[in-house]
């Protein structure tokens, strides 16, 4: 019979394994002077930072992430938000006019009429940024740790009866044995995503509120890590924006 109890060189590795694949960056501001139970509809803006090469496959997941983790989800809430695709539909109804043909062959009217009806149809913007999404290889070098490995030994051992005769008996011992396992060097996939979350008013373009949020996470996807960090940051913008 064989039992191991694990020595300190195990956890060690599992330290620097969650040390170097395990960080996370939370900041969050907001204006204390700004009275955020006047925000009641926010158009929600999603971009992408140019340093990222998205997937074209990865880029329709976070917009159906965006989706349905703020515009619907957002809605059930008191504050209604809108698309910037909602937006534009409802301004080129007021003029009369298609802004998805303005944005590519007028960009100074299109910009015009975004300035003067966006404050009539929303308190603020909220401007979501993805600022990673991504997968890479980590390459992890060789380590070792040792162990007790507990072996049964027999061993036999002599009895003194009442009459002073001896007669012998075998008995089992526990015995501790160290052993040394090496963990070959090998490469680790480590996830990484981040977003930014601006809210600014729609009227003087005052930024209100602050979130920031970047993850890696060791075998982690990318995607997933995401969804994670926009719930949590709107339920922060909720707690935020509440009313007393």
């Amino acid at each position: 019979m064989i039992r191991r109890a694990m020595a300190v060189g195990v956890c060690l590795v599992l330290f620097w394994t969650a040390a170097c694949f395990g960080e996370e960056r939370k900041d969050e501001w907001k204006d204390q002077s700004f009275d955020f139970r006047t925000v009641r509809s926010v158009v929600v803006q999603l971009s992408v930072d140019s340093a990222l090469s998205l997937s074209e496959a990865d880029r329709k997941k976070v917009e159906e992430l965006i989706e349905t983790q703020v515009l619907k989800a957002g809605n059930q809430q008191r504050i209604r938000f809108v698309s910037q695709a909602e937006l534009e539909g409802t301004i080129g109804k007021i003029i009369d006019e298609d802004m998805g043909r303005l944005r590519l062959e007028d960009s100074a009217k299109y910009d015009a009429a975004l300035n003067e009806y966006t404050p009539k149809l929303a308190e603020a913007v909220l401007d979501i940024q993805i600022k990673a999404l991504a997968t890479t290889q980590v390459f992890v070098p060789e380590s070792m740790y040792t162990y007790t490995e507990y072996q049964t030994s027999y061993v036999t051992v002599p009895v003194y009866g009442a009459n002073g005769n001896v007669y012998y008996t075998t008995q089992a011992a526990q015995v501790p044995v160290q052993r040394t396992s090496v963990i070959p060097a090998h490469y680790e996939t480590v996830g990484h995503a981040g977003a930014e979350f601006s809210l600014k008013t729609t009227g003087a373009s005052r930024k209100v509120w602050l979130l920031v949020d970047m993850r890696d996470g060791n075998g982690r996807e990318p995607v997933a890590m995401l969804d994670r960090i926009v719930k949590r940051a709107m339920d922060e913008f909720r707690e935020v924006t509440k009313k007393p």
